[in-house]
């Protein structure tokens, strides 16, 4: 189980596949790499997937005080170096899209930046509430789920929900 000392966490990651280029998945704020289930197989034919744990989820340990965005660009990075990646591209959902944000503000390590089911760095009233208490109280919790997770989606399919909420009991 590979994994990165970070300030104040350590950040576990995986890499799969055998593609030339790398792209990270940031996985949202209830979930874990383990969200991310559905796409790697497919995305292994054409890249390396670096897929990792944002700190007090899963298996990256950290306090909850020590939970927070301006940490992730960062933690990112010292996977990186860890690996040798000299540049990535990155994708990232709701929680993971601060992560790409971030990282990609930095165009000597991130080709490329996408972003799923994010404000962009535009914090809503529940979602600044979230913050101001530390977001790692919220780590597992449904509190953010309104939004970040369509109501359809909820109602059209309560076996995905179901197993976010199983992925997210593991944080």
């Amino acid at each position: 189980m590979p994994t990165v000392t970070a300030e104040k966490a350590e950040i576990y990651y995986e890499l799969h596949g055998e593609g030339e280029a790398v792209l990270a998945l940031g996985h949202g704020g209830a979930g874990n790499r383990l969200s991310w289930f559905p796409n790697v197989p497919g995305l292994m034919a054409q890249y390396r997937v670096l897929l990792f744990d944002h700190r007090g989820c899963h298996r990256s340990p950290c306090r909850p005080e020590d939970v927070h965005v301006r940490h992730f660009a960062n933690d990112l990075s010292a996977v990186m170096d860890r690996e040798k990646i000299g540049r990535l591209a990155i994708a990232g959902h709701a929680l993971g899209a601060w992560t790409a944000l971030a990282a990609g503000r930095h165009p000597d390590r991130v080709w490329a930046c996408m972003v799923s089911a994010s404000a962009g760095g535009i914090v809503q009233p529940g979602i600044a509430r979230a913050l101001q208490t530390g977001p790692g109280q919220h780590v597992g919790k449904p509190a953010l789920r309104p939004f970040v997770v369509a109501p359809r989606f909820t109602m059209a399919r309560p076996d995905m929900m179901f197993l976010a909420a199983q992925i997210a009991r593991l944080n």
